[in-house]
């Protein structure tokens, strides 16, 4: 199945928090993805979204898992100090 394919999956399983979701991860894959080579989601990014849009983390893993649709990045690779003042932007 492809990435397109499982986006609409989840999409038309759970609409209205499918798209607040996966509309968070990927502002913070495109982030990532400018500034750095690998490109994925971080725990942190999960735990920001988490409290924006009032879900669980593991709710968000689950959707990740589910319809791969990023890899999780190890926060320990890259220090806190670079996404502090982007923290707003997710």
């Amino acid at each position: 199945m492809s990435y397109k394919e499982n986006y609409q999956r989840m999409i038309h399983c759970n609409k209205a928090t499918g798209y607040a979701i996966y509309d968070c991860l990927l502002k913070a894959y495109r982030k990532h993805a400018k500034s750095m080579d690998v490109s994925g989601i971080t725990d942190r990014d999960i735990s920001r979204i988490s409290k924006k849009l009032l879900v669980s983390e593991r709710w968000i893993r689950h959707i990740l898992c589910k319809y791969h649709l990023f890899f999780i990045i190890i926060d320990q690779y890259f220090p806190e100090e670079e996404w502090k003042d982007e923290e707003t932007d997710i």
